[in-house]
C-alpha cells in the first residue's frame, strides 16, 4: 500500500476562482448620455430656426407672397406658353390662329401687356405664324403691319428690350416679303423706315466705336514700344 499523503495529492484540484470582470471605462458609461444631449441640442436648434421663420413670416407676410407668382400671373404665362405652342403646329392650326375671331385677340395682346416677357411670347407666337405663307394675307388682312411698325421705336426698345423688337421686325419681313406691292406699301406707309433708318445708324455707331477704341488701344500699345530716342524725335 502507498503512503496516505500520495492518494491525497492525487486528488482533482479544485477550481480556478473566476477573473473580476474589468471595469468599464468612465467614458464608454458617458457616451449615451453625451448622444442624447447632442440629440436634445439639435431640436433645439430646430425648434430655433423654426420659430424664427415662422416669426419673420408673420412680421413680414408680403415679402413671402411677392417671391411666388400669383395664381394669375401662372395663368398667364401658361396660356401665353400654349399659344406659342400652337403657333408651331401645321398648316391647319395655323389657319385657324390666324382666322380674324383669333388673330384680333392675339393682336390686342401686344397693345394690353405689359410685362418684357409677356410681350416677347406674344410677339414669338405671331412672328412664327408668319412663315407660313399660306397665313400672311390675313395676318396683313387683320392690321397686323401697322400694329407690329411701333414695336421698332427707340421707346419699345428701351422698355421692353432688343428682342421684342427684333420678332417684330422678323414678322415684318415675312410679311413684306411675300407680297412686296402692297405689303410693303402698307409698311412704307405706317412709318417703318424711319425706323429701320435709326437701328442701321445705331449699329454703325457701335462697330465705329468698337473700331476706336481698338485703335486707340493699339496706339497705346505701339506708344509703349517706342525708344525714348524715337519717342523725342
Amino acid at each position: 500500500p502507498q503512503p496516505q499523503h500520495q492518494e491525497a495529492s492525487a486528488a482533482p484540484a479544485a477550481p480556478a476562482a473566476p477573473e473580476p470582470a474589468a471595469a468599464v471605462e468612465p467614458s464608454r458609461r458617458t457616451q449615451p448620455r453625451e448622444a442624447l444631449a447632442g440629440m436634445d441640442e439639435l431640436q433645439h436648434r430646430r425648434a430655433l430656426s423654426v420659430g424664427d421663420s415662422a416669426a419673420s413670416a408673420a412680421v413680414n407676410p408680403a415679402s413671402n407672397n411677392d417671391k411666388r407668382p400669383s395664381q394669375g400671373e401662372r395663368l398667364m404665362d401658361t396660356s401665353l406658353d400654349l399659344l406659342l405652342v400652337m403657333a408651331y403646329g401645321d398648316g391647319v392650326v395655323k389657319g385657324i390662329m390666324c382666322s380674324r375671331d383669333n388673330l384680333q385677340p392675339l393682336l390686342e395682346l401686344l397693345q394690353r401687356l405689359h410685362q418684357p416677357q409677356h410681350v416677347l411670347k406674344a410677339m414669338k407666337t405671331l412672328e412664327h405664324l408668319t412663315h407660313d405663307p399660306s397665313v400672311l394675307a390675313a395676318v396683313k388682312d387683320s392690321g397686323a403691319i401697322t400694329q407690329l411698325v411701333p414695336f421698332l421705336s427707340r421707346q419699345t426698345e428701351a422698355v421692353m428690350g432688343q428682342d421684342v423688337v427684333l420678332q417684330a421686325l422678323g414678322a415684318l419681313y415675312n410679311i413684306c416679303k411675300f407680297n412686296k406691292k402692297v405689303h410693303l406699301e402698307v409698311a412704307a406707309t405706317a412709318g417703318i423706315i424711319p425706323h429701320l433708318c435709326r437701328s442701321v445708324l445705331a449699329e454703325v455707331s457701335c462697330k465705329r466705336a468698337a473700331a476706336g477704341d481698338a485703335a486707340r488701344q493699339y496706339n497705346m500699345r505701339d506708344t509703349r514700344r517706342m525708344s525714348p530716342v524715337s519717342s523725342l524725335c
